[in-house]
């Protein structure tokens, strides 16, 4: 197994679109959209998407086989939007990858920080974020979409 880290370009729009459906429909709820909502996006939306720069893919010999994103919230902060791995290779490593991918594109950006929201039931998540430095804020929020889902937010300093 040989994972590469890459970042989508505005000429990976497919491959995002195709990534991106394929979370949605492994995690419907998970990720605040729909499958049904993003597959009707239009190519110069995707392109623009792909061409973002916020946005990475973890390919195992070539295959994609996860993502990541990273973008400024309202105040300027990096914060990782989302993220998703393949079933078939979680734990494997790979989201360990793309967590490292995600902290030094946010450093990359001058930002010593990077802030996340994760499901306070997904334990797993919730220690591979703290594996790589994330601790709870105690800020805690529903998840939108999912009634009667908590999500709390981590940060890396």
């Amino acid at each position: 197994m040989t994972i590469t880290i890459h970042r989508f370009t505005a000429e990976d729009w497919e491959l995002m679109r195709a990534l991106r459906l394929a979370t949605l429909s492994d995690a419907p709820r998970a990720f605040g959209s729909s499958f049904d909502e993003e597959r009707s996006y239009t190519e110069s939306y995707w392109q623009a998407r792909a061409g973002s720069g916020h946005s990475l893919w973890a390919a195992d010999d070539g295959e994609p086989v996860g993502t990541v994103g990273v973008r400024p919230d309202e105040d300027g902060n990096q914060l990782m939007v989302w993220m998703w791995v393949i079933p078939a290779h979680r734990g494997s490593g790979v989201a360990d990858l793309l967590v490292e991918a995600a902290v030094a594109m946010a450093a990359g950006r001058g930002s010593d920080t990077l802030r996340l929201w994760v499901e306070t039931e997904s334990i797993a998540a919730r220690k591979l974020y703290a594996r790589h430095g994330f601790e709870p804020t105690g800020r805690t929020e529903p998840m939108r979409g999912i009634p009667g889902r908590i999500q709390l937010e981590m940060i890396r300093r």
